[in-house]
Parts: C-alpha cells; sequence; structure tokens
C-alpha cells in the first residue's frame, strides 16, 4: 500500500471509491503536501542554525551586549579592573551552555548562556573573576553563579558568552588563568 492509500485509508477515505483520475490528483496533493512538510521543517531548522550563528558572531565581535536577564549584571561591560592580591590560579576550562540554559543554577537564577557567568566547585557562589584565555591573551571578568566543572582535571566552566568573548567557543577546551576579584 503506498503512503498516499494509507494516508487516506486512514482519514476514513477508501482508494478504491476514487476514480483513477481523483486517485492520481490525491496522491499527486499527498505527496506535494509531505514534500512542503519536509522543506518547511529544513527551514526552520536552517533559521535557528542561521540565528545561533549570527548570535555568536555578534557575541565575540563585541557588537551585542550579552542578552542578559532582569537583574542580572553584565560584568563584561564593567572595566577590567580587578588588580588584586590574590593568587593566580591556572588549568583547563570549558564552556558549556545550551543544554543547560533557562535551568536553575547553584544560587537559584535561571542560566543565561550569553551571559558574562561561572560554575567552580568551592568558589563562593557572587565571587567576581577575571580570567585569562593563556592562547591568546583575551580576558574578562565573570560571575561565578553555579557549581562544577564535574570533569576530572577542569577548573572552570564558562558560559557560551564568555567562552565567545574568550575566544575560544570552536575549541570547547583551553587553558586560563584566573584571580579573584575584591568584592564591590
Amino acid at each position: 500500500m503506498s503512503f498516499t492509500a494509507y494516508a487516506m485509508e486512514s482519514n476514513g477515505h477508501q482508494m478504491g471509491t476514487l476514480s483513477p483520475h481523483s486517485r492520481q490528483k490525491a496522491e499527486a496533493y499527498t505527496a506535494a503536501s509531505f514534500q512542503l512538510s519536509c522543506i518547511t521543517g529544513e527551514i526552520i531548522m536552517l533559521v535557528a542554525r542561521l540565528k545561533q550563528i549570527f548570535m555568536a558572531a555578534a557575541l565575540s565581535l563585541g557588537v551585542l551586549a550579552s542578552p542578559v536577564q532582569a537583574g542580572t549584571h553584565n560584568l563584561s561591560r564593567q572595566a577590567l579592573s580587578c588588580d588584586s592580591t590574590t593568587e593566580v590560579k591556572a588549568g583547563e576550562a570549558s564552556w558549556y551552555g545550551p543544554g543547560f540554559h533557562g535551568r536553575k543554577t547553584a544560587n537559584g537564577e535561571k542560566f543565561n548562556m550569553y551571559a558574562m557567568t561561572a560554575a567552580h566547585k568551592t568558589l563562593k557562589l557572587g565571587t567576581r573573576i577575571k580570567v585569562t584565555n593563556e592562547d591568546n591573551g583575551e580576558e574578562l571578568i565573570v560571575r561565578v553563579n553555579d557549581r562544577g566543572p564535574y570533569v576530572k582535571g577542569r577548573i572552570l566552566d564558562l558560559s557560551r558568552g564568555a567562552a565567545a568573548k574568550l575566544g575560544f567557543e570552536d575549541q570547547g577546551v583551553i587553558h586560563v588563568a584566573y584571580r579573584v576579584c575584591p568584592e564591590v
């Protein structure tokens, strides 16, 4: 049984009651509808991917401010004045985002993958840290709002927005150094 015949029978129509001409029209219409729904799905996926690409490009170029939630500080716009006598720590950092966007973080706020935030295993939630990508020298201040990373050997999990600003969104893991900023 063809897809068209199955579709029509499942809707209560019997293919045998249609004239050959009507049956041909029904099959053509059903095939066209199926193709259109496939194309529509592909267009929706393409538009979503293009949106991701443009957002990542705008964030990495600094053209777009992070779409941060109300009440969340946009730390990427703060001056990188974190002159501190605290010890510099170094190690591997990764980033996280899409699967966690909108979920609650350890401090109770919703995770915004475009905000300048980080996860750390032990630092006090709300602590600001200055992070430096040791491969390219890029640096920024992020706020610790979550716990992690949970992969052995990593010292930080940064938001996707922070990873884009530090220039390692495509790499996934980099070597960083960080220092705790004094409380404001």
